[in-house]
């Protein structure tokens, strides 16, 4: 079940990736970033609670364990 992910290219870090990705031969990287609402990103006092990165964690080792199934695609 779920949403199909899908490619979003935003942030500031994106020309360092793909440069970082150019380095490493064309091997594809994935770039996770996890927040919500309350992180306050890139602000003082950034943060996560720990159930949202319980919940990352959770969904990269999905994603892994899809990939290594074949069922995803980079």
């Amino acid at each position: 079940g779920g949403t199909e992910p899908r490619y979003m290219g935003t942030g500031g870090a994106l020309p360092l990736l793909a440069q970082a990705e150019r380095n490493l031969g064309g091997l594809p990287i994935i770039f996770w970033g996890v927040s919500d609402g309350g992180s306050n990103l890139h602000g003082p006092n950034e943060s996560i609670g720990l159930a949202n990165l319980d919940r990352a964690v959770v969904a990269l080792i999905q994603m892994f364990d899809a990939y290594g199934q074949g069922t995803v695609v980079p």
